[in-house]
């Protein structure tokens, strides 16, 4: 059964039980039951595609503070790097942390 189709079987009114364990029951959050995503805005998206495509042509950006470093202990050095992935609705957001052994 589809998300969609478990928040119409709620019955705020229900004389018995409770939005909370109606909830529980068909398997939805509560704020499950109310929250609608808004998706991106037009600015966001254009802001985005733009990024990506500078990206493209120049993913040298950033240069390579580590060259000359001898990493010799652990957790001397931490990396992070964050990306978002287009989708059909919206994008997904990958956040990725490594750290010297």
């Amino acid at each position: 059964m589809s998300v969609e189709r478990r928040r119409q079987v709620i019955e705020p009114e229900h004389p018995r039980l409770s939005i909370a364990r109606q909830c529980e029951l068909v398997s939805i959050s509560r704020s499950g039951l109310c929250h609608r995503p808004a998706g991106e805005t037009p600015l966001n998206l254009a802001l985005m595609r733009l990024i990506d495509a500078q990206f493209l042509e120049t993913p040298w950006v950033h240069p390579y503070l580590l060259r000359d470093l001898v990493v010799d202990k652990p957790d001397q050095v931490w990396c992070a790097d964050l990306t978002h992935i287009p989708m059909r609705r919206g994008f997904l957001y990958l956040v990725a942390i490594d750290r010297s052994l």
